[in-house]
């Protein structure tokens, strides 16, 4: 994971992440990381069912042959942040004992909660 390009700074409350691949020959060192995602993911655009955190997903793995490694992981770059549940997280976080959780299916965008699985495949 990694901070987003210099034309995307860091801001308050956007944390972005993004997927790389860095191969040991030796066991001991790494050559340089690889990014292997074609765009950043945010994972305020996604949630767990109760809706208190973003949500990363939950499926990555690597399988590495002779001639390639194949890279798959939970991605977010097609999800939308809801500002109601935003501010549902944030009354959760300062203490509240009475904050009601929004419905998403009325208050966000389509497309809150969208992951989708994406792959990559690095040769060498």
């Amino acid at each position: 994971m990694t901070a987003p390009p210099a034309d995307n700074p860091w801001q308050t409350g956007v944390q972005v992440y993004d997927n790389y691949f860095a191969q040991s020959t030796d066991g001991a060192t790494f050559g340089p990381a690889i990014r292997v995602s074609s765009a950043s993911s945010n994972p305020d655009g996604s949630s767990y069912n109760n809706l208190m955190e973003q949500f990363l997903g939950d499926y990555i793995g690597i399988v590495s042959g002779p001639h390639a490694a194949y890279l798959v992981w939970t991605d977010s770059r097609n999800a939308t942040p809801c500002a109601p549940v935003d501010a549902y997280r944030n009354a959760i976080y300062a203490g509240s004992k009475t904050a009601v959780a929004p419905n998403p299916d009325k208050v966000c965008a389509t497309d809150f909660g969208n992951t989708d699985t994406y792959e990559a495949t690095v040769s060498y």
